[in-house]
């Protein structure tokens, strides 16, 4: 007989030695039932054997696809419905759309190179009768109108004026009009000759002209219609020719629109810059926008400042421009203004070369400012200028740059690199913001908390913290924007490769909850404000449109505001559950949602999905059912039998019907579910020792039953002839109980439990 194997009633073989037994052997499930478990609030679960997960305050945000039950029972992986709230989670508040105007047409030259007619001038009204009107080909199929004189006896003159007449589709105020030629006037000795073009009866330009490039400038008009006009005149002496030509007139409006669009709050109206136009919010309807001006170049910045004006910078090249609050606009002579500030009563203008001027006479036609230092920022790109404390408390500027945050020091005429030095990033620093005591730095997804001080505290609290957004939702902050319970960031998903969608979030002190989300893929979003001009509203843009939302000035529940307007859908993802346990199966037996839904038209569809199937937030969700009425709803799993998952994500459809004073309330929601154990089985078995066995005395026998119960390696049980060794078990003594004899009796009788792990 082999070792181990066991052919004998009343024996067994364990740890090498065999023995005698009683009873036989009796096998036992030594699994331990899982103690039962509550994450979340256990207020809400009641039974005594089913663990749970109680979904009830999600306060702290979105960011956490992978839970962890200790700590992150209050956050979500996303969700664009309000999550604000303990207990009440609701659609977020309806955002409405403002259109900015459509541009006038009609902006457009008939025959402007001057190639069509007998005389090139289809198109153009001429006036003045001296000189001799030709049309001379340049090259190819490109010819050029020409007006000449020449007397063999007597000095001679030609004067002709072409002019058109634009009408436009709407009448504008304050539009620029660019209007410019290749024109030139020649003349030989004794002669003369100019060239003159108008817009309106502004002349723009007034010289002799030029044929390899254009001449020409701008002014404004105002109305439906104006003219454009190029006056060729010139005289010659005896005997000696004179002539002036034109060709490629060039018409252009002021009407252009970039990001990144620009806000300000000015004498109680919202402006509004996009490219080269500003708006204003319309205060009656507050739904429109008007047209203030338009200006020869892109507008780079706002800014309300000494002498209680409104201050537009054109960029390094062009001079700013400001209007009183009379709506009185003045040109100045000063350039060098891609950024402007309002600080110490003093307007600072900072340009993109990173120099640095302020002044406290800002609002005359010929202002004189000082300089104030150089950001020496080698290859960096300047994003933004700002305000913030200094390390010892005082307001003092800022220059937020695409490698890091720079300190002004006013008194030396310097800029001071903070602790904040990056790594070279494109969009760092295009979102700043000063919210509360705390300044906030953006680099694509992160916005670094700064707190200057003798030593600087930086930390990163930017929607790229723990698991990030879903990748849906890809893109880089473009924008902070200053609120009194949060700031907002946008993500601008044009920023990035792949697929995404733009959206707003906003940062308590709880986390982050997207407000608004894109429907339209890849689309730009620059800026945006809070403004009070009319209601009180987040402004931003997206796509070319103007996106606004009502924000709450008092109570901010919105289940107590009647009038609060909701949006028409929204969904809540929670992140993946596995009760603490990663490894193990559980048995998911139920799901309980309480909501409250104002009608039957509020729904919320409850969904599922099982194991990490899936990644993305649209695909492989199971549908539980869809709750239409208020109270508590219970969901049954595999018809009342359950279901096995190691881990499990739920997702909330919220929608509503017409009325959007309403929506549903998800008060909260309870999975209930074991813990399952894998069977683990032991043996007990009763050891006689009151006489000898194989050779062994009951006192050997006792002995060595004590040395297999030391600590040590598992050892090899048998109760049976084990012909293919699948009835020999690996155990380990778990309990031991004997009754041994007295006196020179040592025989006795010992229980042991023996389990295999």
């Amino acid at each position: 007989m082999s070792d181990g194997q066991v052919l004998e009633p009343n024996e067994i073989y364990l740890g090498g030695h065999r023995f005698a037994i009683k009873g036989g052997v009796q096998p036992i499930l030594t699994s331990v039932f899982p103690a039962k478990v509550v994450v979340g609030d256990y207020n809400k679960e009641s039974n005594n054997e089913l663990s749970s997960w109680v979904l009830s305050d999600l306060r702290s945000g979105i960011l956490c696809e992978e839970m962890d039950e200790k700590t992150q029972f209050d956050r979500s992986w996303f969700a664009n419905t309000n999550c604000q709230f303990k207990n009440h989670h609701t659609l977020q508040a309806k955002i409405d759309s403002i259109s900015f105007p459509a541009f006038p047409t009609g902006a457009e030259l008939v025959n402007p190179s001057f190639d069509d007619g007998t005389y090139g001038t289809d198109g153009w009204t001429v006036a003045g009768s001296s000189g001799t009107l030709s049309k001379y080909l340049l090259s190819g199929d490109d010819y050029y109108v020409n007006v000449g004189c020449q007397d063999l006896y007597n000095p001679s003159t030609y004067n002709r004026t072409f002019t058109q007449t634009i009408t436009l589709s709407e009448s504008v105020t304050n539009m620029v009009v660019k209007f410019k030629a290749k024109a030139l006037a020649t003349y030989e000795a004794g002669g003369s000759g100019s060239v003159t073009i108008k817009v309106n009866s502004t002349t723009v330009y007034s010289g002799i002209g030029n044929w390899d490039d254009y001449v020409g400038g701008s002014t404004r008009v105002s109305g439906s219609s104006f003219t454009v006009s190029i006056q060729l005149s010139g005289t010659a002496a005896a005997s000696a020719p004179a002539s002036g030509k034109a060709n490629d007139a060039i018409l252009e409006i002021g009407y252009s629109h970039s990001a990144p669009l620009q806000y300000r709050n000015f004498n109680g109206d919202l402006y509004i810059a996009n490219g080269s136009v500003l708006y204003k919010l319309d205060k009656t309807t507050g739904n429109s926008l008007t047209v203030v001006r338009t200006f020869s170049n892109v507008i780079t910045s706002l800014c309300d400042s000494v002498g209680t004006c409104l201050y537009v910078a054109l960029g390094d090249d062009d001079y700013y421009e400001y209007m009183n609050t009379s709506g009185t606009w003045t040109v100045t002579n000063q350039a060098g203004a891609t950024w402007f500030i309002h600080w110490q009563d003093k307007l600072f203008a900072l340009s993109q070369a990173g120099a640095l001027i302020y002044s406290t006479t800002p609002n005359t036609s010929e202002p004189i400012f000082l300089s104030n230092g150089m950001l020496h920022k080698g290859a960096s790109t300047i994003n933004n200028l700002d305000i913030y404390r200094s390390a010892e408390g005082n307001p003092i500027l800022y220059v937020a740059t695409t490698s890091g945050l720079f300190a002004h020091d006013f008194a030396n005429d310097r800029f001071v690199e903070t602790e904040l030095a990056l790594p070279e990033h494109p969009n760092a620093g295009k979102g700043v913001c000063w919210w509360r005591d705390s300044y906030y730095v953006t680099a694509g997804l992160d916005v670094l908390k700064y707190i200057a001080g003798g030593t600087a505290t930086i930390q990163s609290c930017g929607l790229d913290r723990d698991d990030g957004l879903p990748a849906e939702y890809r893109g880089e902050i473009v924008s902070l924007i200053k609120g009194y319970n949060e700031f907002y960031a946008l993500v601008d998903a044009s920023q990035t490769d792949g697929t995404g969608y733009s959206g707003v979030y906003a940062k308590d002190e709880w986390g982050w909850h997207p407000v608004w989300l894109a429907s339209t893929a890849d689309k730009v979003m620059s800026g945006g404000i809070i403004s009070s001009a009319y209601d009180y509203r987040l402004y931003f843009d997206h796509d070319g449109t103007l996106y606004y939302l009502t924000r709450e000035r008092n109570i901010r529940n919105p289940l107590q505001s009647p009038t609060y307007s909701f949006t028409n859908s929204g969904i809540l993802i929670t992140p993946w559950y596995d009760g603490d346990w990663q490894v193990g199966q559980k048995l998911a037996v139920r799901y309980t949602v309480a909501c409250k839904c104002p009608t039957s038209a509020e729904t919320i569809t409850v969904k599922y999905r099982l194991d990490h199937t899936y990644s993305d937030t649209a695909t492989g969700w199971t549908t539980l059912g869809v709750i239409s009425s208020s109270g508590e709803t219970t969901f049954e799993f595999g018809s009342s039998a359950g279901i096995t998952f190691k881990a499990i994500q739920f997702r909330f459809d919220f929608a509503r019907g017409t009325t959007d004073t309403r929506s549903p309330d998800l008060e909260y929601a309870v999975l209930s579910y074991l813990k399952l154990i894998p069977d683990s089985w032991g043996w007990r078995v009763q050891i006689d020792c009151s006489k000898p066995f194989k050779e062994k005395t009951p006192e050997q026998q006792i002995d060595l039953i004590r040395s297999l119960c030391s600590p040590g390696t598992l050892k090899d049980f048998c109760f049976r002839a084990n012909k293919s060794n699948s009835d020999t078990f690996k155990v380990r003594i778990r309990s031991a109980q004997g009754a041994e004899n007295t006196g020179k009796d040592e025989s006795g009788q010992f229980v042991l439990l023996l389990t295999a792990p």
